[in-house]
């Protein structure tokens, strides 16, 4: 069964999140393995997700 698009994943890839923060996808997976990524990271079936709304929140400086 084909899964329907409802709009924007609440989740977002580490590669998506280090493209928003301008950063490095290595950065970000070094920042988590420390434990010192500042952002909700959720992992589903051993993939690694960050929540959309904290990365926006965070980019707003909020």
């Amino acid at each position: 069964m084909k899964r329907e698009s409802r709009g924007p994943s609440t989740l977002l890839t580490v590669e998506q999140t280090a493209l928003l923060l301008g950063i490095s996808t290595s950065k970000v997976y070094r920042s988590i393995d420390r434990g010192d990524f500042p952002l909700k990271v959720v992992t589903i079936n051993g993939r690694i997700h960050i929540v959309r709304a904290e990365v926006l929140r965070f980019i707003k400086g909020e």
